[in-house]
């Protein structure tokens, strides 16, 4: 006995959910009906609705002659894929974290614009003993983790920019945005300053900027190599992320976010060229007599001379070689990980008890 079906008419109404259930005649067959329905939930509203009324047409076609069973409840399947802002409030509803709300008290006065790993921290002391306090470190970041979230945000308000305006030279990130993390700071270095360059050279223009790189671009490779990328692929600290809020936000916001971003995806691929094409925009954007090309073998003379201040008395610092980079790592996320790791616990033992209870349900 064949089923009667009534034609589906396309709608011009938004596209709605649809069940599509399968019955048993061929394996073969149903498989192929289902991969299809994937194929069109995961197209989304790129599907025509012409394509997805044929697709139901098919159905029927094969129905009627005993091929497969398919009761259509909906005309139109809809996109199964979470849209970027029901992630945001996902993220937000898990890993709670409000970003800070600071206010300039000083002004910015110094930007040392180049890579992490290219004497940064040196450069940081080095400022601090010359009287700009505060100075901005990628340090900084993870003794505040609010901030991770900060930059986070402030990543996702430049691409959104960019998409909506893609030949727009105005940018998207003013210095009220900036105060909001770094009011406080009178100068900044490491990454922060290197992957916001551009909008933090516009925001703060009576800033002197410094382009701190090493000149044997090699040994800056392994070191970023050597430190960051390691870290950054650490799967345990990666799953214990998921765990706790702050954790999870220095992953969204550094490592899976403006890191990837700034090194297009490949640090090993692409890391050369990008410090490359870095150092122009900086030397395109910065007058010359307010830029400083530095090296940290350079030294104090070169530095002060630059921003005005007498030579100290001391040494050059030289701090956060590879072992004092983990070291400092794991010390900094020392308690986040902790309790990270506690949650997982209680969450995996948890999880096995509920699992235990329900085969016991089950077996009787």
């Amino acid at each position: 006995m064949q089923t009667s079906r009534a034609k589906i008419q396309p709608s011009e109404s938004k596209p709605d959910r649809v069940t599509v259930m399968t019955m048993l005649t061929r394996p073969a067959l149903v498989k192929h009906v289902q991969f299809t329905a994937r194929q069109l939930m995961y197209r989304g509203t790129s599907s025509s609705s012409l394509q997805v009324h044929h697709f139901f047409e098919h159905c029927e076609y094969m129905a009627e002659r005993g091929y497969i069973l398919v009761e259509v409840i909906r005309p139109y399947i809809t996109r199964l894929r979470i849209t970027p802002l029901e992630m945001e409030e996902i993220k937000n509803l898990f890993y709670p974290l409000n970003p800070p709300c600071r206010v300039r008290t000083r002004p910015m006065e110094v930007l040392c614009v180049g890579p992490s790993r290219s004497g940064t921290w040196s450069l940081r002391t080095a400022l601090i003993h010359l009287g700009y306090v505060h100075t901005y470190h990628g340090y900084g970041v993870v003794m505040n983790p609010p901030d991770d979230k900060a930059w986070y945000l402030l990543h996702r308000q430049r691409l959104k920019h960019n998409a909506s305006h893609p030949n727009s030279a105005q940018l998207s990130i003013t210095a009220a945005d900036f105060d909001r993390v770094v009011g406080h700071c009178a100068a900044m270095t490491d990454h922060a300053a290197a992957v916001f360059a551009a909008e933090l050279i516009a925001a703060y223009p009576k800033a002197k900027v410094i382009l701190n790189t090493r000149r044997d671009v090699r040994a800056w490779h392994r070191s970023v190599k050597n430190t960051i990328i390691v870290h950054s692929k650490d799967w345990m600290f990666w799953l214990k992320s998921f765990f706790h809020a702050e954790l999870f936000w220095a992953q969204q916001g550094y490592y899976r976010g403006t890191l990837n971003w700034f090194y297009r995806g490949d640090f090993q691929k692409n890391s050369i060229n990008v410090l490359m094409e870095h150092c122009e925009r900086v030397r395109s954007l910065v007058p010359k007599d307010q830029l400083l090309e530095w090296d940290v073998e350079d030294g104090w003379e070169p530095l002060c001379k630059f921003l005005g201040k007498e030579i100290p008395d001391i040494p050059f610092p030289r701090t956060n070689d590879s072992i004092s980079f983990f070291k400092r790592c794991e010390e900094c996320y020392n308690a986040q990980v902790q309790k990270a790791t506690r949650n997982m616990y209680v969450f995996f033992t948890l999880l096995l008890c509920m699992l235990t209870l329900y085969a016991v349900i089950s077996w009787r």
